[in-house]
């Protein structure tokens, strides 16, 4: 895709209030793309918001840790915008350091809930439209973590190699339906 191609084109963006989501919003925004903004951050995505243009941006305020309610909040965000949505970059995320033994059971849930099953969930929501278009991209930002393992953080390091593995498998499975699955590794 050619950068002349972005303008007019719907992109969503998770963990868009700060660091590589911000940066990809504003780069995107100025390339003339329409805009899904999601983070827990309130105040960061107001922020953000002020800084792009309002009719090009819908910034909305969800803690993706709440996985059993992104298909009701969302399906029908992405229906509305189906005919200019391309893209979702699966860029939220969160770590909680510790060693096995000192991390609660919530918090390791909750990392697995946003750096893994949040992904899942938006791409079952969004791979539906663009297969049927023939077109666009399911990015996820994962990490080098996938591929080591560093001692008191566990629960980023697994919950990034799941997100691994499923999204080579996702790539495999959107290709012949001209959808690019692609991940990063930063």
């Amino acid at each position: 895709m050619k950068i002349n191609e972005i303008g007019d084109r719907t992109y969503v963006i998770t963990g868009a209030a700060s660091g590589l989501g911000r940066e990809l919003a504003t780069r995107l925004s100025h390339l003339g793309a329409n805009l899904i903004l999601i983070d827990k951050d309130g105040a960061g995505l107001k922020d953000l918001g002020a800084d792009l243009p309002v009719e090009h941006t819908e910034v909305i305020v969800f803690d993706l840790a709440k996985t059993d309610e992104i298909k009701n909040r969302f399906e029908n965000v992405f229906l509305e915008k189906k005919d200019k949505l391309y893209g979702l970059i699966n860029c939220a995320a969160e770590e909680h350091d510790g060693f096995f033994d000192d991390i609660p059971l919530e918090v390791l849930r909750r990392n697995i809930e946003v750096n893994f099953w949040a992904p899942i969930i938006l791409s079952r929501l969004i791979a539906p439209i663009l297969k049927k278009k023939g077109d666009g991209q399911i990015i996820n930002i994962i990490s080098d973590m996938a591929f080591r393992t560093v001692p008191g953080r566990l629960a980023y390091s697994a919950s990034k190699a799941a997100l691994r593995s499923f999204s080579e498998c996702l790539r495999m499975e959107l290709k012949p339906y001209g959808v690019n699955g692609i991940s990063i590794f930063p």
